[in-house]
């Protein structure tokens, strides 16, 4: 999975941005818990810095956000999120689908 969204540049690896997007998201939800349950403000922060470092927006769909709790939860409470940033490489990958759908119509 990594593989796909980390391109490599000159032979190394380019810097971990979903880990340390991982690692921030999981940090602010925990010290700015949505009372209601969205988390709407936290998510925007996690497209802003994805976006600012040229990736697409993550594209969590509803279908996967029992898992994106979850894995959230596990971030958390264990300090491991590994499977946060598993699952915002295949969000980010469904957001980059995304663009290039809508720049593909653009262009034609």
């Amino acid at each position: 999975m990594r593989a796909a969204v980390f391109p490599k540049e000159n032979g190394a690896e380019v810097r971990d941005i979903i880990g340390s997007v991982a690692a921030f998201h999981s940090a602010f939800e925990q010290i700015h818990p949505s009372s209601d349950g969205n988390g709407r403000f936290g998510r925007l922060l996690l497209h802003a810095q994805l976006l600012t470092a040229d990736y697409p927006p993550a594209l969590i769909r509803p279908q996967r956000r029992r898992a994106y709790y979850a894995a959230l939860n596990r971030a958390q409470r264990t300090a491991d999120a590994t499977r946060l940033e598993d699952l915002l490489c295949t969000a980010v990958l469904a957001g980059r689908r995304i663009v290039q759908r809508k720049e593909g119509r653009a262009s034609a």
